[in-house]
């Protein structure tokens, strides 16, 4: 799975300078700088509550209530508090092309 290119948009209310860092570059950066650390996991952790309040997340699970390994994965995310979206493969005949269409195989 590639990672599509990031697509960002920023506005400031004063003049300023916008610095373009690598990945690395970045994380190297948060590591030597608590100020800067700090900010960043504030604003990561402001994005989840926001994502998970509105009910979204970046992981979808696929499968059916009857699966054990269904259950699990559901309720490890759940427990942990990470938002998700699922889709019960059972649920109706809309279902049954997403599963044909992923070669879904129980295991």
């Amino acid at each position: 799975m590639r990672a599509a290119p990031p697509c960002i948009a920023a506005e400031s209310k004063e003049s300023g300078a916008l610095l373009e860092l690598q990945a690395r570059d970045l994380r190297s950066l948060i590591a030597k700088d608590t100020e800067l650390s700090d900010i960043f996991m504030q604003a990561f952790l402001a994005r989840r509550l926001s994502l998970k309040d509105a009910g979204h997340g970046n992981v979808m699970i696929l499968g059916s209530k009857y699966s054990a390994e269904t259950l699990t994965l559901r309720e490890f995310l759940t427990r942990d508090g990470d938002p998700f979206t699922y889709v019960d493969l059972d649920a109706g005949p809309h279902c049954t092309g997403v599963s044909r269409s992923l070669r879904h195989q129980a295991y």
